[in-house]
């Protein structure tokens, strides 16, 4: 259980000395003396207001994602009157925790956050932080890995206040699913092929955006070792395929691209940035996408020229889409571009 902050011994911690030791020059989101109860909840910060080294590292870089989001949850909260958001592989829900505090204390604006995970333990934890926060009414938690993850069922058993009756009385599944999907997808660190899960689904629902953090990624890594210098065709990769340090960290770099040029040629504008700084974590590309058009095949152009370096392996997220790149594969053959 969590116990009362006592925002009076913090008020008379951060004295104007260290406020100014803390910020600089940098504007924050999220300050010690303004969201003491987030920040000791996500033990940012001890109860009485104090910050180690890491504790400050981390509060720096929390806040640089908020920077790096905000553009985007103020561009979507301007279109839509509610807000859905998800949270797939979310652990201890930190960013839906910092989402659902935005969009309390920062820019209120009505908004349904759900956050998911396999781990009923890491559930329980994050239904505490959030009911200690009083952000129940807007934060909600439900046990599913993203091998099992289903939209609609999940908002029916969390938000069913929020499961409007659709005008037409003949709507498809699908078309329900469209009207109700998330507005924004977020998944922070979910291991190797289920980042590739978190963009399939999120693409599926057609999510207005998407930001992914990938992390541990070694499915191309395992098929470039798996490949026989005597049975499989010569590559120009072939140095770094046969060395384990550079092939691991390529791997890492191509997946991503590959994920990208995926993303684009299904009609999603998508680039890659860094949200930690590099010298706190390697694992500090985020992938942040806005849905625009349906298709783009030029980007399809580009996936298919980029497979030819890197060789014909695929990643999970290829393999999902497989079906709904097939018809633009098919018209791209017919017609190249030039």
């Amino acid at each position: 259980m969590f116990k009362p902050i006592d925002r009076a011994l913090i008020h008379r911690y951060w004295t104007p000395e260290r406020k100014k030791q803390l910020l600089g020059s940098k504007k924050l989101l999220l300050l010690p003396w303004e969201a003491p109860e987030v920040l000791v909840t996500m033990d940012l910060m001890n109860p009485e207001g104090s910050l180690t080294r890491s504790q400050t590292k981390k509060l720096l870089q929390v806040n640089h994602m908020l920077g790096l989001l905000r553009p985007t949850l103020q561009n979507l909260a301007s279109q839509h009157p509610l807000l859905r958001i998800a949270e797939g592989a979310c652990g201890n829900s930190y960013v839906s925790l910092l989402l659902a505090w935005y969009f309390t204390a920062v820019e209120p604006h009505p908004v349904m956050i759900i956050g998911t995970d396999s781990n009923p333990k890491v559930i329980a934890q994050s239904q505490e932080r959030a009911a200690f926060l009083g952000l129940q009414k807007t934060l909600r938690f439900a046990i599913c890995g993203l091998e099992d993850f289903r939209w609609l069922p999940l908002i029916a058993e969390l938000f069913p206040e929020h499961v409007t009756a659709a005008k037409d009385p003949e709507e498809s599944a699908s078309d329900k699913e469209r009207r109700l999907r998330p507005h924004l997808f977020v998944a922070l660190h979910a291991c190797d092929a289920l980042s590739c899960r978190a963009i399939f689904h999120a693409m599926q629902l057609k999510a207005d955006c998407l930001a992914i953090a990938p992390c541990c990624q070694a499915e191309l890594a395992a098929q470039w070792k798996a490949l026989s210098p005597a049975k499989d065709p010569p590559s120009v990769m072939r140095a770094i395929f046969s060395s384990p340090h550079l092939r691991r960290t390529t791997a890492a770099d191509f997946t991503d691209t590959i994920r990208l040029l995926l993303m684009r040629s299904l009609g999603y504008d998508c680039e890659a940035i860094e949200f930690v700084p590099s010298e706190h974590t390697p694992k500090n590309r985020l992938l942040l996408a806005q849905r625009q058009r349906q298709y783009d095949l030029k980007s399809l152009r580009e996936l298919e020229d980029f497979k030819t370096i890197c060789g014909e392996e695929t990643i999970e997220l290829e393999r999902l889409l497989e079906g709904q790149l097939e018809p633009y594969r098919t018209r791209l053959a017919e017609k190249p571009l030039i």
